[in-house]
């Protein structure tokens, strides 16, 4: 009986660490650093961005379409962060594994690192996420809608 109890305590331990090791999803990572001591977490719901796609309607035709197909935007912004706070981030970042996401693009200038993610849906794409990390900001904004194809294409033209 000793032996069962002690195999059980041995393989929860071991489950707890390999949880604490998994990588985070898009979600999971928001969820986590905005209780952070330091980030900002701004919300702009789907009222307001109809409201910002009315302001933007005769100034940039290809941004006024792309606005009326976000519902939300969620901003984490780590500026005002202790630096522990940003590595962390920074490394749930580059573990960041969430298999409903493609990666649409990722660049590298210097101490500058851009990421962006989508979900695609087949000539559109659905919950863009832009993640900006550099030596003193790091920022994470979450796109949720549908960004049609064609829009996305005129905008990359212009």
């Amino acid at each position: 009986m000793k032996k069962i109890l002690m195999l059980v305590m041995m393989m929860t331990l071991a489950l707890t660490a390999a949880s604490a090791q998994t990588t985070h999803t898009v979600d999971g990572l928001i969820n986590a650093f905005s209780s952070e001591k330091g980030v900002e977490k701004t919300h702009l719901g789907k009222a307001l961005m109809r409201l910002g796609a009315v302001f933007l309607k005769g100034k940039e035709t290809n941004i006024s379409h792309i606005a009326k197909g976000i519902n939300s935007v969620t901003v984490l912004d780590l500026d005002n962060c202790a630096k522990d706070v940003k590595q962390r981030f920074t490394q749930a970042v580059d573990s960041l594994d969430d298999a409903a996401y493609s990666q649409v693009l990722e660049t590298n200038n210097g101490d500058d690192h851009v990421r962006i993610l989508g979900k695609p849906d087949g000539y559109n794409m659905r919950d863009v996420v832009v993640i900006s990390i550099d030596d003193d900001d790091c920022t994470l904004v979450f796109l949720e809608g549908k960004i049609k194809g064609k829009d996305i294409k005129k905008l990359l033209d212009d």
